[in-house]
């Protein structure tokens, strides 16, 4: 019998419980989640929302933006998180 949506090793694909740090077949660490690009996106725009080209914080934004857009194309979700940490700082000042 298969398990439905069963959450599996990266490494060993044997089924482990996802509150489990490691995996009990070969005590590999536990993938981190999937990324949520969708929402992190969502809160970048609406955080961003209004920032135009008179204002002075829009060359710091859009730097941070395109850093984002870089790291979403290489699927590297921590530089992504960086990014967007820059961008809300610059969004602060």
């Amino acid at each position: 019998m298969k398990t439905a949506n069963a959450f599996r090793c990266h490494v060993c694909h044997a089924v482990m419980n996802p509150a489990w740090s490691t995996c009990g077949s070969c005590d590999a660490p536990r993938q981190p989640e999937k990324p949520d690009w969708y929402n992190a996106w969502r809160e970048l725009a609406a955080l961003t929302d209004g920032i135009t080209d008179q204002d002075p914080r829009f060359s710091r934004v859009m730097a941070g933006l395109d850093q984002c857009d870089n790291a979403f194309r290489k699927g590297n979700w921590p530089a992504f998180q960086q990014a967007a940490e820059q961008v809300r700082a610059a969004v602060q000042q």
